[in-house]
């Protein structure tokens, strides 16, 4: 049996993840011999959001451990024409992973998603948030610290700030999945107390991206199609657009599709001779995915996913 992951997250500053670049590659580590894998058998990317500093180190622990690693990055943009925030994953070697190029696009996505925050911050603070007929606002004290806090993504700002206030008013069963999905529908979701419209922001598109990439010799994949909510007929516009942008697959293989789409995805890939992508999507082992898996049961298809990546 080999174990194949193509979306994991560390907790370099930046990005949402529970655990060191170190730290997650032992964790992998440990996680396939206890599956009975040998690292050999073992193919990875590190794929934080819209930085790569975690890269390097990660890169060496996996290749300590004779896994296969692939660099990897997960970029946050905007597609106007459909009003819709996306996930692009990027693959390639080292070195063009850290371009100048490629970093000036990743740079302008992290400051957009930091300008969002701030935005939502003071969104908080003027209109609060009502919840089961509470109004939560910040504090003094916990608004004059956000002012100086190095917010760089939403779940930070969730979790050291917003999450407290929610289970003040409403109790500590929303400590978990409650609580958070509370938080991004309202921050994420158009009517949504902390909304921001992302044109404010700055993001980058699609095109943007798929042209640098495309030029410095990137792979890039649509994370967790599943995960729009926009139709099935408007889904698949869209990804016939950033094919025709230079889209190189999908993930196919992703918790966020239902099956249905997941078979659809599949058929799109082998008749466009695209990269059939798969993750787990992990953050953390609190969250209870699994390494490899897209679903409870199923295992990423090593064959089919890292087989087009095989030179990187």
């Amino acid at each position: 049996m080999r174990l194949v992951d193509l979306h994991l997250h560390s907790n370099v500053k930046g990005s949402d993840g529970q655990l060191s670049p170190e730290g997650l590659i032992e964790y992998v580590h440990c996680y396939a011999n206890d599956l009975g894998i040998a690292d050999r058998d073992v193919a990875i990317s590190l794929t934080d959001h819209n930085v790569v500093s975690g890269l390097v180190a990660a890169r060496n622990k996996a290749i300590s451990y004779g896994m296969r690693f692939i660099p990897g990055c997960e970029v946050m943009l905007y597609e106007d024409d459909y009003d819709l925030q996306i996930e692009i994953l990027v693959y390639g070697k080292q070195e063009r992973i850290f371009s100048e190029e490629f970093s000036r696009i990743i740079g302008q996505s992290a400051r957009a998603v930091k300008r969002r925050v701030m935005l939502g911050i003071e969104k908080w603070r003027k209109e609060g948030l009502k919840i089961d007929g509470y109004d939560i606002f910040p504090t003094e004290e916990v608004y004059n610290e956000l002012q100086c806090a190095e917010l760089t993504n939403d779940y930070y700002f969730f979790v050291r700030y917003v999450k407290a206030r929610i289970e003040e008013k409403l109790g500590k069963e929303l400590a978990g999945d409650i609580a958070t999905k509370i938080f991004y529908r309202q921050m994420r979701e158009k009517d949504g107390q902390l909304y921001v419209e992302p044109e404010q922001c700055g993001f980058p598109d699609s095109e943007s991206l798929l042209s640098v990439t495309k030029g410095i010799g990137l792979i890039t994949s649509l994370a967790h199609p599943g995960e729009y909510e926009i139709g099935r007929d408007r889904l698949f516009s869209l990804m016939n657009k950033l094919v025709e942008r230079g889209l190189d697959g999908f993930e196919v293989y992703s918790r966020k599709n239902p099956q249905k789409l997941i078979n659809e995805l599949q058929v799109f890939c082998n008749r466009n001779d695209l990269l059939a992508s798969g993750g787990s999507d992990f953050h953390s082992a609190d969250a209870g995915y699994k390494i490899g898996k897209y679903t409870s049961e199923k295992y990423i298809p090593y064959n089919v996913v890292f087989s087009r990546l095989v030179g990187i």
